[in-house]
């Protein structure tokens, strides 16, 4: 197994969850999968019923449904929305008098991949200019996974993450079914450390240092540290969401066994505007 680094973080004592736009601390939350939002456009519903007078239609065996497409008379479509009114000249004074008072932060985007071991030990991977660096961590992942971002007082961080999991047991057996070839290729994989090895009090990861993999830079371990100090501020925040994602996941898969969608046919409507029908003969 490789040499590693211990990287200990402390957490920060009185930390408080802070759920505004605009957090001050590393607590923050800037977005999580989920979330329910309202658009100003109309729903399907809503929408004034358009009628089609079918002039020739075509029907197209998909398998399961069938793909109708007619060709309609010209539509009397409903009027057009009016168009907004653009802003004052004190509206956007008064918005640009507002982003002005905003504090500047840096934003920063983390592309990870992890693997979750036994729920216990992540195996953290990404690229920097100078290559894939690895981390191992006793963060359970799975609970960042609707995670969009956070934020710390000077930087914005978006994350971005492909997630797995995978078990202590299954690794060890990978490594024994590689051949002498394979070894001498080197795939052998590193097989993550025991959660023993870890604090069980707070957040930490352990640095890979090898021959494959590049040790973080200043950034990089500037942007680990907020993760894991982030994690312990939020932890029962997030398991809490995760639980909730989870059932409400497993919800949906019984609602669909119990009510298993039914294809519909896809109708496609089209027709040519009245200066490009074809003129009658004769006509001038």
């Amino acid at each position: 197994m490789c040499s590693r680094r211990r990287l200990l973080l402390t957490l920060a004592v009185g930390f408080v969850a802070c759920f505004h736009a605009r957090a001050q601390n590393a607590t923050s939350p800037r977005g999580e999968a989920g979330f329910k939002g309202s658009g100003g456009a109309a729903s399907q519903a809503e929408r004034p019923a358009i009628n089609f007078q079918v002039l020739r239609q075509w029907r197209v065996n998909a398998g399961d449904h069938a793909i109708i497409l007619n060709r309609v008379a010209p539509p009397v479509l409903p009027p057009a929305p009016p168009r907004p009114l653009p802003p004052s000249a004190d509206e956007i004074a008064a918005a640009e008098a507002f982003e002005a008072r905003q504090p500047v932060k840096k934003s920063v985007v983390l592309f990870l991949s992890a693997t979750v071991y036994d729920r216990k030990v992540t195996e953290v991977r990404w690229f920097n200019s100078q290559g894939e660096c690895k981390i191992f961590s006793n963060i359970d992942f799975n609970l960042l996974s609707g995670l969009g971002g956070f934020e710390t007082p000077g930087t914005s961080y978006t994350l971005l993450m492909g997630l797995g999991n995978e078990t202590r047991a299954e690794r060890l057996e990978y490594n024994r079914s590689l051949t002498k070839e394979d070894l001498k290729n080197d795939l052998q994989l590193d097989v993550p450390p025991l959660p023993s090895e870890f604090s069980p009090a707070r957040a930490e990861y352990i640095v890979a240092e090898d021959g494959a993999h590049k040790p973080p830079t200043a950034e990089d371990l500037t942007a680990l540290n907020a993760l894991h100090v982030y994690f312990d501020a939020n932890r029962q925040r997030l398991a809490d969401k995760y639980v909730k994602r989870q059932a409400a996941r497993v919800e949906r898969e019984r609602w669909l066994k119990a009510h298993p969608p039914v294809p519909k046919d896809i109708v496609v409507n089209y027709w040519r505007k009245p200066n490009e029908l074809p003129k009658a003969e004769g006509a001038k």
